[in-house]
């Protein structure tokens, strides 16, 4: 009976674990599942519960830090890689993923530390060399740049990837021109009514872009032209800042001057925060128009809104805008945009206002305006443009919009 004991301690030992493995096994397998759905958050609890069970399993480890990583939970990604290293302190794998998180996390010195410290013993890696003019590329070291992403092409790098980067490094589109015209149709006595603009743009550096613009709009039986400058600015790999400032000399119907600033927040994958603010400043219109008002003021609009993002598939926009108008009230205006990804040609989206504005030098209106837009890209040169709107402003008209324009890089 003695004899026997141990030998069913053994058994019953060797059962449990085989019981814990499988169970490990299956939640392994259910988590890699949830990845594929991309159910980011759920995928990880499937993995931390693998490693409750095995702290040491190294495949579980790896599948928690890259999700860690993907949901921004950069601290947790990095802690997971360190652990796998503990573990394997021969995975240069972790390592390079170690560079990854701190690259995303604003760490851009630190994550050249550490692919420099792995090409050192690696000088081969291609995707070390990848990662490396990724980092070099937004910290605008271009020469750099370039060089890495050869040496990764010579050494096995994708072919595809890393021709497009150094296309877009060696020979950059630099200016882009666009034009447009188009026609709006009212159902009052307005009729039809048109509008252009032609602007020039110039990338100054893979983070800094400036551009001017001209308008020219014929509204209320009179021309107004507006000059614009503007520009976009990456500060960093997660931060977009923007601005716009334009005037319309001897103004009709339009703001005198305007200002324009944004932020958008592009650190995380999924859900980007935005925010725009507008200033229009009204200097008094002339326009005797029956139904048209003048107006002499400021306008102030404020608009923040979020970016919900599905890879693969594209982005829906949602704003609300609030106004302070020249009459002391207060109006708002909710926006809604689908932009679609559908291959590599076209960007067609869809747009909804709905909400109420007194911007000079129309009177105070209840408005909903459904628009439908695409982007065709002939080449890496050309694409060509149309939108369709259509405006219901109740007790004042229905308006029909149709708009075409042209992009030509350079």
């Amino acid at each position: 009976m003695n004899n026997k004991l141990p030998r069913l301690i053994t058994l019953a030992c060797l059962a449990y674990l085989a019981i814990a493995t499988h169970a490990s096994a299956a939640d392994f397998q259910q988590g890699m599942r949830l990845k594929a759905d991309n159910k980011l958050e759920a995928a990880a609890k499937e993995f931390e519960g693998v490693l409750a069970q095995n702290p040491r399993d190294g495949k579980a480890l790896e599948q928690l830090a890259v999700i860690q990583g993907w949901l921004g939970r950069y601290n947790e990604s990095i802690a997971s890689w360190q652990r796998l290293l503990a573990i394997e302190p021969g995975r240069e794998d972790a390592r390079i993923g170690i560079a990854r998180v701190q690259y995303w996390s604003q760490q851009p010195a630190a994550a050249l530390q550490t692919l420099d410290d792995v090409l050192s013993r690696q000088p081969r890696s291609a995707e070390a060399l990848t990662l490396k003019g990724d980092v070099l590329l937004a910290r605008q070291q271009v020469p750099a740049a370039r060089e890495a992403y050869q040496l990764a092409l010579a050494n096995g790098g994708d072919p595809a990837e890393l021709q497009k980067k150094i296309a877009r490094i060696v020979s950059p589109s630099q200016w882009r021109l666009d034009t447009g015209f188009g026609s709006d149709n009212f159902s009052n006595s307005r009729g039809t009514e048109y509008n252009g603009f032609v602007q020039l743009g110039y990338q100054v550096s893979p983070t800094l872009s400036v551009y001017g613009r001209y308008e020219l709009a014929r509204q209320f039986g009179s021309n107004d032209t507006t000059y614009f400058v503007g520009s976009y600015w990456q500060p960093a790999p997660d931060w977009l800042l923007f601005g716009e400032i334009g005037q319309t000399p001897s103004a009709d119907f339009r703001p005198n001057n305007q200002v324009q600033v944004g932020l958008e927040y592009l650190g995380n994958r999924y859900l980007q925060p935005l925010l725009t603010y507008r200033h229009a400043r009204y200097a008094g219109t002339t326009t005797a128009t029956p139904g048209v008002v003048s107006g002499k003021g400021n306008v102030k609009t404020l608009t923040p809104g979020v970016r919900l993002i599905w890879p693969g598939a594209g982005n829906l926009e949602l704003r609300v805008g609030s106004s302070d108008n020249i009459d002391g009230s207060t109006t708002r205006v909710s926006q809604l945009r689908l932009n679609l990804e559908a291959g590599d040609s076209w960007s067609p989206y869809i747009a909804y206002f709905n909400g109420k504005e007194a911007l000079p030098p129309q009177s105070a209106a209840s408005f909903k305006v459904v628009v439908l837009g695409a982007v065709y890209r002939l080449n890496d040169t050309w694409s060509l443009r149309a939108d369709l709107a259509n405006e219901q402003r109740r007790n004042f008209y229905t308006r029909n919009s149709l708009a075409l324009g042209v992009g030509y890089r350079f």
